[in-house]
This record gives C-alpha cells, sequence and structure tokens, in this order.
C-alpha cells in the first residue's frame, strides 16, 4: 500500500518508541535480578554477622558466669572447635582436636556445673547457607603464655562454604564471616 507521507512517519514514530520500549524492558530484565542477587547477598552477609555477634555475647556471658571458657567439661581443654547446627564447612586449615556442640554450653548444662546461669542463647540456627557457625575453641586454651586473653573467633564459612580463618589469623580470612571475642583466661 501506498500511504501518505505524514502517515509513515507517525507510524515510523510509534515504531520507533515501541522499539526502544522494548530494549528498555528487555535491559530491566536483565538488570534487575543482578540487582536483587547482590540485596540478597547483602542481607545473608547481614544476618551472618548479627548471628556471630549473638554467639558472640553469649560466649561473654557464659565465660562470666562460670568464670571458665567453653572448651570441654569444666573448663578441661577437650574440644578444638565448637559449632551450631547444620552443614559441617570444610576448612583451609582444620583446628586440631574433637569437636563439641556450642548448645552444650549455651543452651543446656552439660559442661560447666552450677555457677550456669543459662540459656545464653534461645536459638542456635545454621548460617545463612545452611553451614554451622564456627567457634574457634583451640584458640581458648591455646593462648600464648604471655597473655591473659584466648582470642576467639566466631565465624560463618560465608557463600563459599569453606572456614579460611585460622585461630592465629588477627583479621578474617576469604568470604569469612564473624567476630574475634576477647575473652580472659581463667
Amino acid at each position: 500500500m501506498n500511504y501518505p507521507s505524514t502517515m509513515r512517519t507517525r507510524m515510523g514514530g510509534r515504531l520507533a518508541v515501541l522499539a526502544t520500549f522494548c530494549i528498555l524492558l528487555g535491559l530491566a530484565a536483565v538488570v534487575r535480578p543482578e540487582a536483587d542477587n547482590e540485596m540478597e547477598r547483602r542481607a545473608d552477609h547481614q544476618a551472618a554477622q548479627a548471628s556471630c555477634n549473638q554467639i558472640a555475647e553469649a560466649i561473654g556471658r557464659f565465660n562470666m558466669d562460670v568464670e571458665q571458657l567453653p572448651t570441654g567439661f569444666r573448663g578441661r581443654s577437650s574440644y578444638g572447635w565448637l559449632h551450631g547446627p547444620g552443614v559441617t564447612p570444610s576448612f583451609r586449615e582444620r583446628p586440631d582436636g574433637l569437636a563439641g556442640q556450642l548448645a552444650w554450653f549455651l543452651q543446656e548444662n552439660y559442661m560447666a556445673g552450677d555457677a550456669w546461669a543459662g540459656p545464653y542463647l534461645k536459638k542456635l540456627i545454621p548460617d545463612p547457607w545452611g553451614h554451622q557457625y564456627m567457634i574457634l575453641a583451640e584458640s581458648l586454651w591455646q593462648a600464648p603464655i604471655e597473655s591473659s586473653v584466648a582470642r576467639v573467633w566466631v565465624l560463618s564459612a560465608g557463600e563459599n562454604g569453606i572456614v579460611e580463618t585460622a585461630p592465629s589469623d588477627r583479621q578474617l580470612r576469604g568470604d569469612d564471616i564473624g567476630v574475634n571475642l576477647p575473652l580472659s583466661g581463667s
């Protein structure tokens, strides 16, 4: 058909607007999921950090009440590390010693005796990626002799599921999330 030139101009303009709209819609479909993924990653990271802080505070209250560190039965050095519920993460450098359950110290009085005034933590849950929160307890009882303070890491292995921070590290490694908790040894 042979349309008048003004009609062809209007149709061409509408097609250009429609094409631009389709391109913008396509770009939004690509960019939006990436923005959502980044927001979800940040929310997971913040949730893991908040849980690490709560566990650290609970360990601090346990330490103040019981006047011992959560390392084994009545303060004896039995455990190399403690864990919460969930899938055991991998370790860059696996801690020495046995694994103990964090609930034995913070939720139930299996280890502390009469001075225990808990529960110190209402609920223990896995980190946002389904892994156990880890407490590198070996740093509790292998503190340097010249120091009366032990550095304790309360950690989430992060999204990659690998604990990359060692008890001797002064800062977090890899994508680990956590808090370093200074405690006075007894």
